[in-house]
């Protein structure tokens, strides 16, 4: 890994001394152990989960699935904005 890190201030750190972003590390790092196509395509998954979770929040009214019963608030804020 070419910016490992244990801890915020150390990644800080690296970021200072190399002059790069902590989202540029964090790339280097990731394309360190995976192919950059096999890297591509789990961003893509971990975006297009995303993506679903907000459109079914803003799709679905009601109770949160779990024991917790918290109400489901995004389509009405999105309605009000």
């Amino acid at each position: 890994m070419p910016y490992p890190f244990r801890t915020a201030v150390e990644m800080f750190e690296m970021g200072r001394r190399s002059g790069k972003s902590i989202a540029a590390m964090k790339h280097e790092n990731e394309l360190a152990g995976h192919d950059a196509d096999a890297f591509e395509e789990r961003l893509n998954k971990i975006t297009r989960a995303m993506d679903d979770c907000i459109d079914r929040g803003l799709r679905m009214d009601g109770i949160l699935p779990g024991g917790l019963s918290v109400r489901r608030r995004a389509r009405g804020i999105h309605e009000q904005l």
